[in-house]
């Protein structure tokens, strides 16, 4: 089936118009700018809600967007709901918002962290009131078994245990990659590409290795000899920054005192 059979046939028939190859021939070329604006194009059916409200259309509440529904494209459906005084949204959860989140990017590449009911041990931990790395010998085995059974990305961490993860942009000059981070036992702080599914590399954790939170996104990790400089696109530097931190001297600091 083809895409553009989902395509509104309205919205579908202006686009057509306005990206004629020649110039001339698009919608609103022979127009009067000077008289009547682009009049071509503003009389367009597609527009049609917008008739005598041009003037005004900077101070005109925004339609709501909704996600695909099997009605959203089907004319006669969608005149059908509106004309017996349903709304096709009407059933429409207020916090669902059209596009791609973070989270939902992550379940399309099969980097789901998993609904609640599946979340790894790793997540649930920093959960509670205890320092993430507080584990028993006993429940380090558990989670380890448990996460080499279902945790997807446990073969790149050296049989360790994962604490927290989460995907991280790798900034490198003017480029950035999406790399899954992985904070794990030891500690470790393991980098993979999540595409492919290959190991990238490891950040040294040391008792040199200091974090810098810059804003809600970006923070850098030093390190004795590279400075790394990460952002988080779900806004969680400081989460990570803390995390980090704690990890460091929980390992490295507490045990020295």
């Amino acid at each position: 089936m083809n895409s553009h059979n989902f395509f509104n046939e309205t919205a579908k028939d202006l686009v057509q118009k306005l990206i004629k190859v020649d110039p001339d021939e698009r919608l609103g070329a022979k127009d009067d700018l000077q008289k009547d604006g682009y009049l071509a194009i503003r009389s367009h059916k597609f527009f049609e809600p917008l008739k005598g409200r041009w003037d005004d259309l900077d101070k005109e509440e925004p339609p709501r967007i909704g996600p695909y529904t099997k009605c959203s494209n089907n004319e006669e459906l969608r005149s059908d709901l509106i004309g017996s005084g349903r709304d096709p949204l009407e059933n429409m959860p207020d916090d669902i918002e059209p596009g791609l989140d973070e989270r939902q990017m992550s379940r399309l590449l099969g980097l789901a962290l998993h609904d609640e009911e599946e979340r790894p041990a790793s997540l649930k931990a920093q959960q509670s009131h205890r320092h993430i790395l507080d584990i028993t010998e006993r429940e380090f085995t558990e989670r380890l078994k448990e996460q080499a059974a279902k945790h997807p990305y446990h073969p790149f961490v050296d049989n360790n245990l994962i604490v927290y993860e989460g995907l991280l942009d790798k900034r490198v000059g003017l480029f950035a990659r999406r790399r899954m981070f992985l904070l794990t036992t030891g500690p470790h702080l393991y980098y993979v590409d999540p595409v492919n599914k290959v190991l990238k590399g490891q950040v040294p954790l040391t008792p040199e290795t200091k974090v810098e939170g810059k804003n809600f996104q970006n923070f850098f990790i030093h390190t004795p000899n590279r400075t790394y400089y990460l952002e988080d696109p779900s806004s969680g530097a400081k989460d990570w920054c803390q995390t980090i931190d704690d990890v460091l001297r929980y390992s490295f600091h507490s045990n020295s005192t």
